[in-house]
């Protein structure tokens, strides 16, 4: 099948683009953009799968007809973001730092010293303590 070049198809009702380089100038962007908006955006174009290598096609209608929906997707979305959050929707306040003795508990490295922290080493002195058999060597758990 011998097909026109798309400035001699312009005319005709609904045109099609046969290669990414056309579907690419129509939107007005490059071949990587459009591949990437296929991917992840659902921009439709169609595929001939031959033995080695596939081909690909577009229709300008459908490719209006998804600008379109992006364009009403992003307003929508701009609208979203754009609308302040009522008194319900306010974020949590910001947690307290915990006190120093809480901070011993969850201190994951005992006997690092954090300069100006007070810890209580109490706790961690009688479990080495415990682990360690009369003899100074320590217990096998």
């Amino acid at each position: 099948m011998i097909t026109k070049p798309p400035a001699e198809r312009a005319g005709s009702e609904d045109q099609r683009f046969d290669s990414w380089k056309e579907i690419a100038a129509y939107l007005g962007r490059s071949e990587k953009t459009v591949r990437r908006w296929e991917e992840k955006e659902g921009l439709l174009v169609h595929r001939l799968v031959h033995e080695k290598r596939g081909s690909v096609y577009g229709y300008r209608s459908e490719l209006d007809a998804w600008r379109t929906s992006r364009k009403e997707a992003n307003r929508i979305e701009g609208l979203l973001l754009a609308t302040p959050l009522s008194e319900n929707h306010l974020p949590p306040p910001e947690l307290p730092s915990p006190s120093p003795a809480a901070r011993a508990l969850i201190d994951p490295l005992p006997g690092i010293e954090e300069p100006g922290l007070e810890t209580d080493k109490a706790p961690v002195d009688s479990v080495r303590a415990a682990l360690v058999a009369a003899d100074g060597s320590p217990k096998e758990a």
